[in-house]
């Protein structure tokens, strides 16, 4: 039987905040889990860090967190809260009861970390909550997001467009576009924002990704900037024709 959920303690009694993110690695080859900490308190400068442990156990991943402290060094001027980060291993997979510790205090939430989606519920919260939806949607690995805009409200630009230049419909038209594999995502929100963007188009390339940059470099540069085309990835990449 899942365990019950219960709603997350009201901002004046929680004085930490929890947010699961979903955010590229540096080799662009896949993505990282990770979970911020921040404190419902700001701080006189940017220099204010939570500490904190991960441990991992069968079915549980362990967060110790310590005092808010200073961090040596210098304090960027600017009104905010104190930080932490833990970044998740490849290894955490699975529906885990996530322990938050702290002074003798502990909250649970209940994470689910699978292949089309992320959770992270609270089960018993007391100085901590969470500002991550319920649920957050991922995209199958490989998926793109294709944009194209023609500025068609400008009369330079119709006129380009009558003289031969390239628009959208041509972009969509030509072959090598045309033959892109669509990608159907659910409604809701995606643990990669890209993913969430109102206009757009979702695909694979069968061809890769960088054969598909170079098909729009040769064929759809344009100075005259009508035509806006942008291609998003899995892994937080971007490109422009621009």
């Amino acid at each position: 039987m899942a365990p019950e959920l219960m709603p997350p303690p009201p901002a004046e009694k929680a004085w930490l905040l929890l947010q699961l993110y979903e955010l590229p690695t540096p080799s662009g080859q896949g993505t990282s889990l990770q979970i911020r900490l921040t404190s419902v308190r700001n701080y006189s400068c940017l220099g204010y860090e939570i500490p904190s442990r991960l441990s991992m156990a069968a079915g549980e991943l362990r967060i110790d967190v310590g005092k808010v402290r200073f961090r040596p060094g210098p304090c960027p001027a600017a009104i905010g809260p104190a930080s932490g980060l833990i970044v998740l291993p490849e290894t955490a997979r699975g529906t885990f009861t996530l322990r938050l510790r702290h002074g003798g205090q502990e909250d649970q939430y209940r994470l689910v970390v699978e292949q089309d989606r992320l959770e992270l519920a609270p089960l018993r919260a007391r100085f901590s909550a969470t500002l991550s939806p319920l649920v957050l949607l991922r995209a199958p690995e490989g998926t793109l997001q294709l944009q194209c805009i023609f500025k068609d409200w400008e009369n330079r630009c119709r006129e380009h467009a009558a003289a031969g230049g390239p628009t959208c419909a041509m972009f969509f038209a030509d072959p090598e576009i045309a033959r892109l594999e669509p990608v159907e995502l659910k409604q809701g929100a995606y643990s990669l924002g890209i993913f969430s963007y109102p206009q757009g188009c979702f695909v694979r390339s069968p061809g890769g990704v960088e054969a598909l940059v170079r098909h729009i470099s040769e064929h759809y540069r344009d100075p005259s900037t009508c035509l806006y085309i942008a291609l998003h990835t899995w892994t937080g990449g971007g490109f422009s024709n621009l």
